[in-house]
């Protein structure tokens, strides 16, 4: 039986320097439904870049207009927790974050110390350490190294569940201590690679598990509620089948990394 794990996919792509960023805005360019500031013709706000370790408010505090209200991965718990800014949108108003989690400070082997070795295989490389000289490692992928203020907690950036918001929304982690937490433009690099090799191979999941039901619908809740009319369109295309659906798909994201041979 085929490895389906994260562990495989990240073993099948190992990390080479290029430009991950275009690739990774590719991937999640369908989850950008519009961009308010835009629209409303505001100056872009410098003070959060890519790299940064930034802090998404409480609920309560995030307009109901903003676009992170529409981004499939948010839900009530992303709320009041710390993300890394991984790329910043062409007109310089949005970043997409991924979530950082310290696990209630406890740390991600003690949060699933008690399950098996084929699922920590999985859970365990989803996640990338922030090197904050108190985390060890769970798995043969790089510490993120720090530029900035240390985080206080051991902490994890989360490959799965980011989001594209308004930078007005956010606020710099630690700003109101006076730190700043950034990582080095090199970690940025692995990061931004190491989110787009997760982010193919949930496409790649989603994609055979599609093929073996020979159902489309699914693909809606791959994509999420941003982009109905794209959920529709690659429905629609995807029944048809052959080249119709492969220019389609090329057009609109690039699909799963081709992988490279595996490591030694």
């Amino acid at each position: 039986m085929a490895d389906t794990t994260y562990r495989s996919a990240f073993a099948s792509a190992p990390f080479t320097p290029a430009d991950w960023a275009s690739y990774l805005e590719a991937q999640v360019t369908p989850y950008l439904p519009y961009c308010l500031p835009c629209l409303r013709s505001l100056q872009a706000n410098s003070s959060i870049a890519p790299g940064t370790i930034v802090y998404l408010p409480s609920e309560n505090t995030v307009p109901l207009d903003s676009i992170v209200r529409y981004q499939p991965a948010v839900n009530a718990g992303a709320y009041a927790h710390p993300g890394l800014a991984l790329l910043e949108s062409r007109c310089g108003h949005l970043v997409f974050v991924a979530p950082v989690t310290s696990f209630r400070g406890a740390g991600i082997q003690a949060k699933y110390n008690r399950i098996g070795a084929a699922a920590k295989n999985d859970i365990f490389w989803q996640y990338l350490v922030l090197d904050t000289h108190l985390t060890p490692a769970h798995n043969d992928l790089a510490a993120l190294e720090i530029a900035g203020d240390r985080l206080a907690k051991p902490s994890y950036v989360h490959l799965d569940q980011g989001y594209w918001i308004e930078k007005v929304q956010l606020a710099v982690q630690g700003a109101h201590l006076g730190k700043r937490t950034t990582v080095t433009a090199a970690a940025l690099m692995y990061a931004q690679w190491a989110y787009a090799v997760a982010e193919g191979h949930r496409f790649t999941q989603q994609m055979q598990m599609i093929q073996a039901s020979s159902l489309a619908f699914p693909v809606v809740e791959w994509f999420g509620q941003g982009g109905l009319w794209q959920n529709q369109l690659f429905a629609m295309q995807y029944s048809l089948g052959g080249d119709e659906q492969s220019s389609w798909r090329s057009y609109h994201s690039p699909g799963p990394i081709s992988y490279a041979a595996g490591r030694s």
